[in-house]
């Protein structure tokens, strides 16, 4: 029988009376079926306890009121309580000790089960491939553990690189299963404020976040243009300040300048007093990127007017070798991306005769420090409020369609930011 073992914290052990289906409490209920005397022989006369799981609270799963050193095995039974019994259910434990308190202690402990009963939601990855690997699950609650706050998801952010990590053809090899995403805005399950979060795992109803990776949304923003500003917003941040360095007065080119951070290192050119050149692979898209604030909108593979200063590229195979040719002495290409799975290789001889510097930028590389998340954050918030900065959402698709937003994505049929909504 496999087992689920406790974990013993401090606190106060009490004896629950008879469970009541109508009370909707928070907590697992404990009935002793003997003497209580935590400091005696728990293996005679009291060595079983019944735990009632009421699903129906608001925070069904979080355990508490247990003897230190029990486990807990499988559900000895259940039944459906109330008109959605899919949902609001009541399970039923047995619990046997593994040993007594120590000696003299009056049963001051507790333990926090943290029981994942209620199902979540997620999109499951079983194996590498195509989008048809993607699917629907529902699996255990997650639980936080140190440092870590479970939030209840609104959105899941939807990335380029998520394609990637779907077929193990990401920076960072992928393990099995897995659930894809890597942000999430919605509700930090404790204090009830809107966050957003860097996250493994995103698409999902729930999902835990580390804490120093869970940020705050500000008044007056929604929930989508946080996470518009996260994974993306940040991205584009560090392309003009921590890699490329750009100066007021520079050429910057924006390759696939209507996608998601595109769109935001277009704006963000205006900021940073650069003259900004978008590639585009529609009119449509070309026009839009005008509006956002290029100076000039061409298509991919076009050349620009002038020679480019720096280019933040992501595409890889030609658009790169493209984007070398016209890049001025001095200048910076920093990659951050190979949407087009073609390597490059660059010969130092070029660089060193023109003086120019190709620069790899992974966000994942930078999250260790909060100085490089918190500050910039603040930045792009700041410049949303004040109307420097639009997020534009490019399409919200249900969880369950997690694959075709994916297909859409790979197809460049979309525009701005992607979501998933759980």
């Amino acid at each position: 029988m496999r087992r689920r073992r406790l974990r013993a914290e401090a606190a106060t052990l009490e004896t629950w009376p008879e469970h009541d289906v109508e009370a909707g409490l928070a907590v697992v209920r404990v009935r002793l079926l003997g003497d209580e005397h935590p400091a005696g022989d728990l293996a005679s006369g009291h060595d079983r306890e019944r735990l009632v799981v009421d699903l129906r609270a608001p925070r069904p799963g979080l355990a508490a009121a247990q003897i230190l050193g029990g486990v807990l095995p499988e559900p000895t039974g259940e039944r459906g309580v109330g008109e959605e019994a899919g949902e609001h259910r009541e399970i039923i434990f047995t619990l046997r000790p593994e040993r007594h308190p120590p000696a003299g202690d009056r049963g001051e402990h507790q333990v926090d089960c943290r029981i994942a009963l209620r199902p979540v939601r997620a999109i499951q990855q079983m194996e590498f491939g195509g989008p048809e690997v993607l699917a629907l699950a529902e699996l255990p609650e997650p639980v936080p553990g140190a440092g870590e706050v479970l939030i209840e998801v609104t959105y899941a952010g939807v990335n380029f690189a998520d394609t990637h990590q779907r077929e193990d053809g990401y920076v960072a090899s992928q393990s099995l299963p897995r659930i894809p995403g890597a942000e999430v805005a919605g509700v930090r399950a404790d204090t009830g404020e809107r966050v957003v979060a860097l996250v493994e795992g995103g698409y999902a109803e729930r999902v835990v976040a580390p804490a120093d990776r869970v940020f705050a949304i500000p008044d007056g923003c929604d929930d989508g243009t946080a996470l518009a500003l996260l994974l993306q917003g940040l991205t584009a941040w560090h392309l003009y300040t921590t890699c490329a360095r750009v100066e007021p007065g520079e050429h910057v080119m924006v390759i696939s300048g209507a996608g998601g951070v595109g769109s935001l290192a277009v704006q963000l050119g205006r900021h940073f007093g650069a003259r900004v050149t978008a590639t585009a692979s529609s009119e449509e898209k070309r026009a839009w990127c005008r509006e956002l604030g290029a100076d000039e909108a061409i298509d991919t593979g076009a050349v620009p007017d002038g020679a480019v200063d720096v280019v933040f590229e992501l595409a890889g195979g030609e658009v790169f070798d493209a984007c070398l040719d016209v890049l001025a002495p001095r200048g910076r290409i920093v990659v951050y991306g190979i949407s087009s799975r073609e390597q490059n290789t660059v010969r130092t001889g070029r660089l060193l005769k023109r003086s120019q510097s190709v620069i790899g930028f992974w966000l994942y590389h930078y999250l260790g420090e909060r100085r490089y998340l918190e500050e910039p954050f603040a930045q792009l918030f700041s410049l949303a409020a004040e109307g420097e900065l639009t997020a534009r959402i490019g399409a919200v698709y249900p969880l369950a369609e997690a694959a075709q937003a994916q297909i859409d994505l790979a197809a460049r049929r979309t525009t701005g930011k992607l979501l998933l909504r759980a």
